[in-house]
């Protein structure tokens, strides 16, 4: 198996990995989880996507194909935007929480104004991220055509990362007259139309276009984080 193909099995094996753990955060974060805490589970699910995208970079400098090499690190470029501005929603959310236990984040959601509304600029900054990380031109870049377990695995990963987004901020799982799972999913299938939607429209732009797209929110969403622990620490 040549580079190329051992770094998509084992980016897929990954990604599929990545997503289970973040699934298995969301519906029973209420202590009922195996992994109930936003810092545990997403930092094993973090740690494992981190360290396939170093095989990924090792195997893309061995690879003969090095005329492509400008598009892999347009990629990687990419997904290092959208890792930050990632990071700087999440801990956005965090700060507001004043706790990573994702009970602790719907509860404080519960009582209060939604973090959507409380965090517009983490939500929009989120949802960007999301759909510009999953743009095909960049997986297609790195890995070549597409394979059917590459495509499920992806769009496993903006489901998982979409119940995570509900949960962050939409108050996940909390609701009135319906289960909790029921209040999750109806979440869920809102925020990852939302992210298919800019996903969609992020076919039509370049790559330049999305590179700086992805910075922005990046900058973005670590001002916020700033501003959100200031405000936090009143």
């Amino acid at each position: 198996m040549n580079p190329r193909a051992t770094a998509d099995a084992a980016t897929t094996a990954g990604a599929i990995a990545g997503s289970l753990v973040v699934i298995a955060l969301l519906p029973f974060a209420a202590g009922q989880s195996f992994v109930p805490t936003l810092s545990l589970g997403l930092l094993v699910a973090v740690a494992g996507m981190g360290g396939l995208l170093v095989m990924l970079a090792a195997a893309s400098a061995m690879s003969a194909e090095r005329r492509r090499m400008p598009a892999i690190l347009d990629a990687a470029l990419l997904w290092a935007g959208c890792g930050l501005a990632l990071c700087g929603a999440m801990g956005a959310v965090v700060a507001t929480a004043e706790s990573m236990q994702l009970d602790s984040v719907v509860l404080a959601q519960e009582y209060t104004a939604l973090f959507v509304l409380r965090q517009p600029v983490a939500a929009l900054v989120y949802v960007v991220a999301v759909a510009l990380a999953g743009r095909r031109a960049a997986l297609g870049a790195v890995f070549g055509a597409p394979s059917p377990a590459r495509t499920v695995a992806s769009w496993l990963l903006i489901v998982a990362m979409s119940g995570l987004g509900a949960t962050l901020f939409a108050g996940g799982f909390y609701g009135e007259r319906l289960a909790a799972p029921a209040w999750l999913g109806i979440k869920t299938l809102a925020v990852l139309a939302l992210i298919a939607g800019g996903r969609a429209g992020s076919m039509r732009l370049r790559s330049g276009t999305v590179l700086r797209i992805a910075w922005a929110c990046a900058g973005i969403g670590l001002v916020n984080l700033a501003v959100a622990f200031a405000l936090a620490m009143r």
